[in-house]
């Protein structure tokens, strides 16, 4: 179903987020439904906001990224 594929992309998300040097050390928090990734929470700067945004449209099933992300230096 649908909520399968949608946590396994959640999943996928995070585990990418994880492996970076920089963003394993923010608090970013990855929903999925459908298929849309929204990514909340905060970001150093816009690069590392726009890194974690690439890193999600990256992952297989990911149809939109609704990047939320604050910049808060």
């Amino acid at each position: 179903g649908t909520a399968l594929n949608d946590s396994a992309i959640t999943a996928s998300v995070k585990t990418r987020l994880a492996a970076d040097a920089e963003l394993k050390m923010l608090d970013i928090h990855v929903e999925t439904e459908e298929g849309r990734t929204v990514l909340t929470g905060t970001a150093p700067n816009a690069a590392a906001r726009d890194r974690a945004e690439g890193m999600a449209r990256a992952v297989d099933g990911v149809k939109s990224v609704d990047n939320r992300l604050e910049v808060k230096p």
